[in-house]
């Protein structure tokens, strides 16, 4: 159901909304594509940190273009920083590098 305005109600307000899933889809997929965990961390930081910026110049781009709330942005680098943890350990079964790697990526 969207407002008059054309958003989600209450989007981006609450800590937990329907687009954390999405960040959680992102932080999977860069997990497939074996990016490290800490590219992924800045990734997401500099995202949510960026966002709001964007939202008020170019609302156009976004389905709900009212700004986020602060716990919200920190819910979703969390949500991120799951979804990339569960892409790696669905991958390798761990959260290191691939088997023999040399180049251990978390812990």
């Amino acid at each position: 159901m969207k407002t008059a305005l054309g958003q989600l109600p209450a989007s981006n307000q609450r800590p937990v909304d329907p687009f954390s899933l999405g960040h959680a889809a992102v932080g999977f997929a860069l997990a497939q594509a074996r990016v490290p965990w800490w590219v992924a961390l800045f990734t997401t930081i500099g995202w949510e940190l960026s966002e709001n910026f964007l939202k008020a110049k170019f609302p156009q781009f976004f389905p709900a273009a009212r700004r986020d709330s602060r716990i919200n942005s920190a819910l979703d680098t969390v949500f991120f920083m799951a979804g990339w943890a569960a892409g790696r350990k669905i991958t390798y079964g761990k959260l290191t590098g691939p088997a023999g790697s040399s180049r251990r990526t978390l812990f």
